[in-house]
């Protein structure tokens, strides 16, 4: 029942939120030009910031190894991995120099699995699926620091799963643009993780466009990706480059206890990316390698320096394909 009362809630913010960007759309456009240059850029870029974006990934089926004291336990294998994620982006501010919006996620992961489990080596099949929820407050404000255009953001984000709330975290960015020429665009800045048991709380942010001519792009944003990306036809795209992505869901059937746990992986996905505008609707099909730098487990509150297992897994193929919707897309039009 709590399933099927979160999907109904979740598909209701959705059309919500379509309804809500529509009406929106030439009021940022006619109001506040500085604003729409920034949400045209953000969202030419990463589509989960778009008004709406869904997006499906299949794994095909790899072997894995535990590292540390379990690494002679297996053999371990995924028959298949799949990932699905659906967000909505509503902006119900934006005058001057602020925008304040929230976003709506949803998270289904699902896998088939051969494993032997660590603590006693006994082979056990496993098919199973995890959910999560997520609502984020989202702040921006833009302003002139030293001659330069800087922009600042913050988020705030609630996790929850099926069972019950999980946890509250938070981002702050500062971004400054130190170059921006019709071919060339440089921004540096900085990202906060407000979260006490994050390993890395501080990190660079670098954003470089290059024109090469012919119509390629050098696209470079740390700490994300870096692509080499082509206009073709008069509508499409296609993008070669590195993309880096992360997955974590919690976990309540682990060890047959109460505890809540923690499932946190970093994948490399390195292929190509073929993006289709039809009107305000962008189609997009991705494939390549997929390439895990670490894949591991936590107690829930514990930090993530100290996990309770760490797995190695093989390198696989992947193919993904999305849809969104984005008025601001730049694909078939001609940048000014």
């Amino acid at each position: 029942m709590l399933i099927l009362k979160t999907k109904h809630f979740i598909f209701f913010c959705i059309f919500f939120s379509i309804y809500c960007n529509a009406q929106n759309s030439d009021t940022l456009t006619i109001k506040n030009l500085e604003t729409k240059k920034i949400v045209t850029y953000t969202t030419d870029k990463f589509s989960v910031l778009r008004p709406l974006n869904l997006d499906y990934t299949y794994s095909t089926p790899y072997q894995y190894k535990y590292k540390g004291e379990f690494k002679d336990a297996g053999p371990n294998k995924i028959n298949h991995f799949e990932h699905l994620r659906l967000t909505a982006n509503m902006r119900f501010f934006a005058k001057n120099k602020w925008m304040i919006g929230t976003t709506l996620g949803y998270t289904n992961v699902k896998f088939g699995a051969n494993i032997s489990e660590p603590y006693n080596s006994q082979l056990v099949n496993l098919e199973r699926t995890y959910h999560e929820i997520s609502v984020a407050f989202n702040a921006l404000y833009t302003t002139t620091l030293f001659d330069r255009r800087t922009i600042f953001s913050g988020s705030l984000k609630v996790d929850t799963s099926i069972k019950h709330f999980e946890r509250i975290k938070g981002l702050l960015s500062g971004i400054m643009v130190m170059n921006n020429t019709p071919r060339t665009k440089l921004s540096l800045g900085i990202l906060l993780n407000i979260d006490p048991r994050a390993q890395l709380p501080i990190l660079p942010i670098v954003a470089y466009e290059h024109h090469l001519g012919n119509n390629f792009l050098i696209d470079l944003t740390l700490p994300k990706g870096f692509f080499i990306r082509k206009n073709v036809f008069k509508q499409a795209r296609i993008s070669l480059g590195t993309d880096i992505e992360q997955i974590s869901f919690y976990l309540f059937d682990t060890f047959k206890d109460n505890q809540t746990y923690i499932f946190r992986q970093i994948d490399f996905n390195s292929g190509v990316t073929y993006e289709h505008a039809l009107g305000h609707f962008i189609l997009t099909a991705r494939t390549g390698l997929k390439s895990t730098y670490y894949g591991r487990l936590y107690e829930k509150g514990q930090n993530y320096s100290n996990p309770l297992l760490e797995i190695s897994p093989e390198s696989r193929f992947y193919f993904s394909l999305g849809l969104s919707i984005n008025p601001f897309t730049l694909l078939g039009k001609k940048k000014s």
